[in-house]
Formats: C-alpha cells, structure tokens, sequence
C-alpha cells in the first residue's frame, strides 16, 4: 500500500505499523511495532487526541510529532471497537499532505546533464572531471569554483547524477538572484498566515523540496550575513524550521553550493562566515577559466557542430576568424563561446553565407574591445602571432606584482582572477613574485 496504516489494540500498543507509515513518517519501523503509541507520539500528535477520547476523523489534515519534529498528513483514524462495546483501538490511515509533501521529481527540479555532456581534452580540464566524478560518489558537501560561464551548474548537475541522491530532485537556488527580505522564505518555506500577503495554505521551500536529493546554492558568495547562520544551523542540526513554525523538519538533501569569487577572501573580508565556509568547503573543485585550457580550438569545433544541429545551417569557420578566436581572453568563458559561435552563425546566415568571417565576428562588442586595446585595426595584422598575447600577459602580470609589492592576494584582486590561477601564471611565466619581474 502507498498509505500508511497505523493500528493499536484496546492497550494503545501498535500492532500494525507498515512500511509506508515509516517512509512517510520518517520513523524506522523496529521504532514504532510493539511499542505503545504513547512512547511513540507527542502528546499534542492529531492522533493521540482522537484515541484518548476514542474519537474519528475522516479525510482530513493530521500531524505526527515524532522526537520533536513534525510531518502533516491527510487521512482518517477510526475507533475500533471491542467485545460488549468495550474499546478495541484505533485504525488510522493516511498519506502525505499535497500542500507540505514535496513531490518526487516534481517540474522544474531535475538534472539533465551527466559527465557525458562535459566536453574538454584538456589535461587540466580531465583532471577537474576526474575529481568530480570521485566527489560524486561520497555524500560530502562540496564547493565548486569557477568564473562566471565555466559551467558550474553543468558540473553541479553531472555530480547529481552521477550520485546515490540521483533518485531524488535537483533544486538550484541562485543566490543573489532574490532579494534579501525573501531568500529566507524561498530556502525554509512558511506557514499559513506567518506574514502579510503569505498564502494561507502556507508554502515549502527548496530544502523541503530538495529532501532525498541535491540542493544546489549558485553563487554563494552573495548570500546575505544574515541568512548565514541560518543556514549553518540546517547543516549542524539536518533541520530546519518553517518561518512562523515552531516545529523541526528533518534535512536529507547533499548540499553542492558554488561562487564565483575566492570564498576565502570574503571570509577575511568578513563578509562570509569562517564556520560556514568549513561546513560547505568539504569537497572543493576549481574549474578551469577557458583561457586556461589548451583545446580552445576542439571546443570551437564542438560548439559549431551543435549551432549546426540546433540551427539547422551548415557553417564554417573562416583561417582569419579562427585565429581571432584563438587570440580572444573569453572573459565569459564557455558560455561566451557558445554565444559567440551562434550569434555569428546567424549573421553569416543572413548575408548568405555559410561561413563566419572576422567582420561577423567583429560585429560582437567584447572581441571588437580586445582587438582595438591591442591596437590592431579591424583586419588583423598578417604577422600577428598568439604568442604576441602571451607576451602582454607576462608583462601586464609583471607590473600588477610590481605595484602590489608582490602581494599575491592584492595582486589576484586587481586582475580579477583567483590565487590559484595566479599562482599557474606565476609558474607559467617563470615569475618572481618578490620582485614582480
């Protein structure tokens, strides 16, 4: 049966507890069989006052409070009757309550990438897959770095997946995507009538509805100071409670949260809490900026061929802009490639060609900004080498350590990039930090 069926003899002990009463109840069924209901229940447990008076209900809203946190169900509880009227027990019968019972997979909340859709040959790029695919298999929270457009939300769904939480939903969150006065509503839900214009039914939140799946928190980094210690009690404690409740609901989801800025830095800057950051930086998993990778050029391929299918328009890619390409700093990473590969695909299209030359793309703000900072004209120079941007890197890098007085922190702040990928440049370039040359 999908309904839970409870039923106690004349002396409150429960003889029937099945295994749909321990799913939706959460309590192990050994807790609760032979045991008398009393010991089991909460005194103020719908149940418990329909049995002392002897008393039934039918089809309506119940709740079960079991170790001081609440689960609500529908359902009815009869009273049985023994030999000459005497007391017999109760039978009760139930299922989850729609309105506080998230439900399995529900629209919206699943995850449809797996590793498989994560492209790079990279050795840097494979090495980040690898990891995430270890991360994956353990139930640890884990923190994923990346820029802007490196696809952290891909890994965050390919992790899911790839999971023993893969079974239940995918619930993303951004966290600087909702206002301050309303994340804490979003996260834990409320109860009917906790606040003016609340919907008197009540709402669930994501962690509610993330229950026996993955919760994803995007950009981290922007979550409010006062929603963080909030947020570390549901990690200490694996429950919250709904704002104008007073009531503890159990948290079974992994936690996977993501930012787009160095975690650490904003500790110190006091603007994230240092008790969370070790509750949430149990895994951590950088993911590489595309500049940083050496399979520029097989991921333009790949992202041409999926333009093709999705436009249905046979392309291709001009030498001239190619190199163009190959040259740019991809500030927006993967997601600005991708972008850039269709958006000039499409003016190819409507020009009636079926190739994307340099002017295409120098119809795109951000490549046609680069080129003129690097005092090329607008048909680029015959001599030009990639080498030549490698050999303004090193130099602007060497001025930055020089100014910041070889500060790697203050020195990673100026260029908008983290330490670590710093440090790579550092390696890279053969420099030294102390002296910035």
């Amino acid at each position: 049966m999908h309904e839970g069926v409870i039923a106690t003899d004349n002396n409150g002990i429960i003889q029937i507890f099945n295994h749909a009463s321990s799913t939706i109840l959460g309590i192990p069924v050994e807790k609760a069989l032979r045991k008398n209901i009393r010991e089991v229940f909460d005194a103020n447990s719908t149940i418990m006052g329909k049995i002392d008076h002897h008393k039934g209900i039918t089809d309506k809203k119940m709740s079960f409070f079991y170790q001081n946190k609440r689960r609500n169900v529908k359902g009815s509880s009869f009273p049985l009757e023994g030999k000459d009227n005497t007391n017999g027990g109760a039978l009760t019968v139930f299922q989850e309550d729609d309105i506080f019972q998230p439900k399995r997979n529900a629209t919206g909340f699943n995850a449809h990438f797996t590793f498989d859709d994560i492209k790079g040959k990279s050795k840097k790029f494979l090495a980040t897959i690898q990891l995430a695919k270890k991360a994956a298999v353990i139930p640890s929270n884990i923190l994923l770095y990346g820029e802007s457009g490196t696809g952290k939300e891909l890994f965050a769904q390919a992790i899911h997946n790839a999971s023993n939480f893969s079974k239940g939903p995918f619930v993303g969150i951004n966290c600087s995507a909702i206002p301050e006065d309303l994340i804490e509503s979003e996260l834990f839900g409320y109860e009917g009538g906790a606040f003016t214009g609340s919907r008197k039914e009540g709402r669930i939140g994501k962690f509610q509805w993330a229950d026996g799946g993955t919760l994803f928190l995007d950009e981290i980094n922007s979550m409010p100071l006062s929603m963080q210690p909030k947020l570390l009690r549901v990690l200490q404690n694996l429950s919250f409670t709904r704002i104008g409740g007073n009531t503890e609901i159990p948290f079974n989801a992994r936690i996977i949260a993501a930012s787009n800025t160095e975690l650490w830095n904003e500790v110190k800057e006091k603007r994230f809490r240092e008790d969370l950051f070790y509750r949430l930086d149990v895994v951590s998993i950088e993911i590489p900026p595309l500049r940083e990778l050496d399979d520029i050029d097989e991921l333009i391929s790949y992202y041409c061929i999926k333009t093709t299918n999705r436009l249905n328009f046979n392309f291709k890619v001009s030498d001239k802009a190619k190199e163009i390409l190959l040259q740019y700093s991809w500030p927006g990473n993967t997601r600005e490639l991708k972008n850039v590969i269709e958006r000039c695909a499409v003016i190819a299209f409507s020009r009636n060609s079926d190739c994307i030359d340099e002017e295409d793309l120098l119809s795109y703000r951000g490549i046609r900004n680069f080129l003129e900072g690097q005092n090329t004209t607008s048909k680029i120079d015959e001599s030009f080498e990639p080498s030549k941007l490698d050999s303004l890197e090193k130099k602007h890098i060497q001025q930055t350590l020089s100014q910041m007085k070889g500060n790697i922190t203050k020195t990673a702040e100026r260029l908008g990039i983290t330490r670590k990928t710093l440090y790579y440049k550092i390696k890279k370039y053969n420099l030294n930090p102390k002296s910035g040359n």
